[in-house]
């Protein structure tokens, strides 16, 4: 991927947040606001530096998907444990409280968010740079892995960092979108 514009930035921002709002407003039947206050290309060393000093596994669910065809990679989706009750609460129209644990139906609700997150963005990345995106079946990031990406280090790897908040109803529900686009990281996820 090469080293996106501001302005195309922007554009993949303004399309990939719509369609997350599209798809959220179906699951919860009302309308939901997609924020987006920054999105940047960063030197992936640093980003996975950041993720794994700033995730503390057991606070917060990362979720991530593999490229299965070119530009080969992941994505990622950080949300803390908190709030990833929340929003499996208002995705499934439970009062918010009601989910107390991450079990199987809480994970597989992460799990389609990241779908759905991932689907919208990658869609407005592929479009603005012209080439096909097709990622697989989301997955759990162990936290063994997550302590272990401040010692990954990576040759030649493009990325978008998009910090995001979901807001439903009076709820505002912040997360951390990640496209790395290296196949030595989407290995050593595997």
């Amino acid at each position: 991927m090469k080293k996106l514009n501001k302005e195309l930035i922007a554009d993949i921002v303004a399309q990939g947040a719509s369609g997350v709002k599209k798809a959220f407003e179906i699951f919860v039947g009302q309308g939901v606001e997609v924020i987006v206050p920054e999105a940047k290309q960063m030197d992936t060393t640093e980003v996975l530096k950041s993720i794994a000093n700033g995730v503390k596994a057991e606070n917060s669910l990362v979720a991530y998907s593999q490229g299965m065809e070119s530009p080969e990679g992941i994505v990622m989706l950080v949300i803390e444990r908190e709030t990833a009750l929340r929003l499996v609460d208002l995705l499934s129209g439970e009062p918010v409280g009601t989910a107390g644990l991450l079990e199987n139906y809480e994970v597989s609700a992460i799990l389609e968010t990241l779908n759905v997150v991932s689907n919208a963005f990658l869609t407005a990345i592929a479009d603005g740079i012209g080439e096909k995106m097709i990622f697989g079946v989301p997955k759990i990031v162990t936290a063994e892995k997550i302590s272990q990406l401040d010692n990954f280090h990576c040759s030649d790897c493009d990325n978008l960092v998009f910090e995001m908040k979901f807001k439903i109803g009076d709820y505002e529900l912040p997360a951390k979108f990640y496209t790395l686009f290296t196949e030595e990281l989407s290995n050593f996820l595997d």
